[in-house]
């Protein structure tokens, strides 16, 4: 497990977000350790099968999705609407 310290946590912060209120800044320290946490976690496969993957299966699904409905409209005779 990875831990990582409150003023490490507020450099990564301020680095990605610059000057901020203490509420706006509170928020950012909590996404910028879940987002290191879990990329840490995860590692280079881990971020891939999670990310790249899913994404390639949805643009199958929108794919085919496509494919029938150009098919659809070549046999029913009907322009795309626009």
């Amino acid at each position: 497990m990875v831990h990582i310290g409150q003023h490490q946590l507020q450099g990564l912060s301020r680095q990605k977000y610059g000057r901020q209120s203490q509420g706006e800044h509170f928020t950012s320290i909590i996404y910028v350790a879940e987002y290191y946490l879990t990329s840490h976690r995860r590692g280079l496969i881990g971020n891939f099968a999670m990310g790249v993957i899913p994404m390639i299966f949805y643009g199958i699904v929108n794919l085919i999705a496509l494919i029938a409905e150009t098919g659809l409209r070549i046999v029913t005779g009907r322009p795309a609407a626009m």
